[in-house]
């Protein structure tokens, strides 16, 4: 839920506002989130659209499955992977991307993607570069 604060309000306003948004956030605030946590709300989120009827939610199951391999977690990866074969059966055909070639060729690419782990820190090294932040340390 968006919520704007007025600058000439902000400072009575701020602090509720961050308590607000503390509560609704499903990841802590007051601490970084470990990759386990990120991946494990990135598959309640995709799993939540389809039960809601919403789309398909492929940039999130392909994020958990790269993430977690770039982090060196083959294992969370798989369930990624896992996760994937589940969803892409039951996506209505109608609601995915208009690129969409197969279910096939979908995962075969995303296992080639998360193969590469070296190509993924690429990758994030260039993203952290991008947005100017300081290093993300490799496992």
């Amino acid at each position: 839920m968006q919520e704007a604060i007025r600058f000439t309000d902000h400072a009575e306003d701020y602090l509720g506002a961050a308590r607000r948004l503390a509560e609704q956030a499903r990841l802590s605030l007051g601490a970084p989130p470990t990759v386990q946590d990120v991946v494990a709300e990135l598959h309640a989120f995709a799993v939540t659209q389809h039960d809601m009827g919403g789309w398909p939610a492929v940039g999130e199951v392909e994020d958990s499955v790269l993430i977690s391999s770039a982090s060196g977690d083959r294992g969370l990866a798989e369930e990624g992977l896992q996760l994937a074969r589940e969803l892409v059966r039951k996506w209505p055909k109608y609601r995915l991307p208009l690129d969409w070639v197969s279910e096939e060729v979908w995962i075969t690419s995303l296992s080639e993607k998360a193969a590469s782990v070296e190509d993924l820190f690429a990758t994030v090294e260039s993203q952290v570069r991008f947005h100017k932040l300081v290093k993300v340390r490799r496992s």
